[in-house]
């Protein structure tokens, strides 16, 4: 990753912050509470699949329908993201006049777009773990 790639992804991380301070009760309550939904849902993810491992469903099954509804909620949550940070944000035309490589900031665009596969990927995450555990699967 180059230094303006991270100045960039820096930027972006202080805008989102100030994002959440500033902007009130609201924001600030849902970054409380957002862990407090996501983790019952890995829980019960793990839990689930490890149930399922242990009464000898099949894996592929699960997995197929686990990826396929982690694909649908990426691409819808994905797609204004994608726009937004590609073609329609306004910092990208002070970076279009800045020094700055394209590739910088292609890479820096990339991973904030990437944004929501990550908040959806622990719970597919923890899906995975809990079935190779019911399955009795080790670590190596």
């Amino acid at each position: 990753m180059t230094a303006p790639a991270l100045t960039i992804l820096g930027a972006d991380v202080r805008s989102g912050w100030n994002f959440v301070i500033r902007g009130g009760g609201r924001r600030r309550a849902a970054v409380v509470i957002a862990p407090l939904i996501a983790l019952p849902l890995m829980l019960g993810a793990f839990f689930g699949a490890e149930a399922a491992a242990h009464f000898g469903v099949d894996g592929a099954v699960l997995l197929g329908a686990g990826f396929t509804m982690m694909v649908a909620v990426v691409l819808l949550l994905n797609v204004s993201t994608v726009i937004t940070a590609f073609f329609a944000d306004r910092a990208l035309l002070l970076l279009a006049l800045a020094p700055v490589p394209a590739r910088s900031v292609f890479f820096a665009r990339l991973v904030s777009a990437s944004l929501p596969f990550w908040l959806v990927a622990p719970v597919l995450f923890a899906f995975v773990a809990g079935y190779g555990v019911g399955r009795g699967a080790g670590a190596g």
